[in-house]
């Protein structure tokens, strides 16, 4: 990882329902983003030979078979394990945060699911705070009614 006391640049890759893949594509944009990203980092100076290594082995594990036909559309979940339990370097924040999501099973070993299983959380945090809002207006609403009511 980066040394100590050294905050690590953070390269966000958004993971929203806005991601969904253009062009008729089943491979969601925060993984093409990330598949452009990481090689990207990859490049950069001062960054040892063992994390790029590994890094380029975590990043093979993220890539669906739609994008190279030798390669299975479902993530090979025991290989990627295997990789993590070794250590996620922390030089590219994004991949660390998407390798998690895989691990923890926030995302599914089907890439081409992403997109479905990210919106389906945000859609229902989404109601429950607009439903949130709409109860804390009510009860504002019956507040003021019982003020005006002790008032007269």
């Amino acid at each position: 990882g980066g040394g100590a006391g050294e905050a690590a640049p953070q390269h966000e890759v958004p993971l929203s329902a806005d991601d969904a893949p253009s062009s008729g594509s089943a491979v969601p944009k925060p993984l093409l983003a990330l598949l452009r990203h990481v090689p990207e980092q990859l490049g950069r100076e001062g960054l040892s030979q063992s994390v790029a290594e590994k890094l380029s082995r975590l990043l093979s594990c993220l890539k669906p078979g739609e994008m190279d036909p030798d390669l299975p559309e479902l993530l090979d979940l025991a290989t990627l394990r295997q990789l993590c339990a070794e250590g996620i370097p922390d030089e590219v924040p994004a991949l660390r945060a998407v390798l998690w999501k895989v691990l923890l099973g926030y995302l599914p070993v089907n890439v081409t699911r992403w997109t479905s299983a990210i919106s389906r959380p945000r859609n229902a945090h989404r109601g429950f705070v607009a439903e949130l809002l709409s109860a804390l207006r009510g009860e504002e609403r019956d507040e003021a009614e019982e003020e005006e009511e002790g008032c007269e």
